[in-house]
């Protein structure tokens, strides 16, 4: 696929032939050499120019280099400000890579980074206590959010009868391979006692009578099983896909 496209900008006797699945996403000529570093033969450039020009097209840096964190807080946020429910507002809990320089001047978003690393249970508490509505949503930073998400679960809220809600039901697509699937807990019936966690939306209430446990694996599948309650277990189709990738 990339051989392709550096042959489509560099010769003009290339014919392509492919399925819309190979090419689906390609983007424009533009986008695509933006992201590309030229070289050449001879070329003379100091360490710290490709360096320069490496977080310019968003890689960092560590044990490998790897394509994502700084594009995936964007897009986060990116997302988040395309909601159409109104009013919002996003806290950001950090305690690993400084980003602050990722987060735009927008009065309603709220970032915090830490001096040390907190447990994701923590972490989401944290961000709870901060946060000043009344109802609360988890929002990863490395997944796919449509622009009616917080508005369907606020309005399954708001109709007073459940205080928590979400999917169990969700479609996954994997950024290496291109490969898309669904996952649901229970094929063929929903259930309402389960949700994927990071679909979860849930009143203030329901959050302040016991917290998330103080754990990084499985915060969220405890915080739901210690309630007894059921949930609102909505169609998330237009709204959600989950992204597998490899820091994940």
């Amino acid at each position: 696929r990339l051989s392709t496209m550096s042959s489509l900008f560099a010769r003009r006797d290339v014919i392509v032939v492919a399925s819309v699945s190979c090419i689906y996403g390609i983007g424009s000529k533009e986008d695509y050499e933006a992201m590309v570093i030229p070289m050449r033969v001879g070329q003379e450039i100091t360490r710290d120019q490709l360096l320069g020009r490496l977080v310019e097209i968003l890689y960092t840096r560590n044990d490998v280099a790897r394509l994502g964190h700084a594009r995936l807080v964007r897009l986060a946020i990116r997302l988040w400000q395309e909601q159409s429910y109104t009013p919002r507002e996003l806290i950001i809990v950090s305690d690993g890579d400084a980003i602050g320089d990722l987060v735009p001047n927008d009065l309603r978003i709220q970032h915090m980074h830490l001096d040390r690393q907190l447990t994701i249970g923590a972490k989401r508490n944290l961000a709870i206590t901060l946060a000043s509505g009344d109802m609360i949503a988890t929002w990863d930073d490395d997944d796919w959010h449509g622009p009616h998400r917080l508005l369907a679960q606020a309005t399954a809220l708001r109709r007073g009868t459940q205080r928590m809600c979400g999917t169990d039901q969700l479609n996954y697509a994997d950024a290496r391979t291109g490969e898309v699937w669904r996952y649901e807990f229970i094929p063929g019936r929903r259930s309402q006692h389960y949700l994927c966690g990071q679909t979860m939306a849930f009143t203030r209430e329901f959050w302040e009578e016991r917290a998330f446990q103080n754990a990084s694996r499985g915060e969220d599948n405890a915080f739901m099983a210690q309630r007894g309650e059921t949930f609102a277990n909505i169609d998330a189709n237009d709204w959600y896909v989950a992204l597998m990738h490899d820091g994940n």
